[in-house]
């Protein structure tokens, strides 16, 4: 799924457009899109994270029960509130993020966290290969906006954590 849809994007198609497969997709196309993605992701996300496993047998749902957007609505809407217990139960990075101690050594590229302002801060671990997807989904952000190679851009974002500095 990462090969079809974000590693075989590793440089723009064309002067114009990065993906155009994507980019230039039907409405319908990206609903597919989506909805493969969805099938893709759940049952990694119930297999690694006990957390969203604990959702989803709460919910009396399995991965296979949400097979396309439109079944989304099946599935609670997770809350800072319910992240923040979760790290203040399992201590030091919570059960939410599908990284776990064995992926965070072999794989471990940075830490991120909230501030903490409105809730207990949430710490996310995060790979190599996010390092990876989020240059290359960056990279095409701003090709859409007009930056091309050699050229200079101001990002207009603060210093701090948040992960789209540092992904740029």
């Amino acid at each position: 799924m990462l090969e079809k849809f974000g590693r075989a994007m590793r440089e723009p198609a064309s002067k114009r457009l990065w993906a155009p497969q994507f980019e230039c997709a039907s409405r319908e196309r990206i609903r597919d899109i989506q909805d493969e993605k969805l099938a893709a992701m759940l049952p990694y996300l119930y297999e690694h994270s006990p957390f969203y496993r604990a959702k989803f047998k709460a919910a009396k749902l399995k991965p296979a029960d949400l097979r396309t957007l439109a079944d989304l609505p099946k599935f609670p809407v997770t809350t800072k509130d319910e992240m923040a217990r979760d790290v203040a139960a399992h201590r030091p990075w919570g059960t939410y993020t599908p990284i776990d101690d064995r992926t965070w050594r072999e794989r471990g590229w940075m830490i991120f966290s909230t501030s903490g302002t409105t809730a207990t801060p949430r710490s996310f671990r995060y790979t190599a290969l996010d390092a990876e997807l989020w240059a290359r989904t960056s990279a095409r952000a701003l090709y859409a906006m007009g930056v091309r190679a050699g050229e200079s851009a101001l990002t207009c974002t603060n210093y701090n954590p948040h992960v789209f500095f540092w992904s740029i």
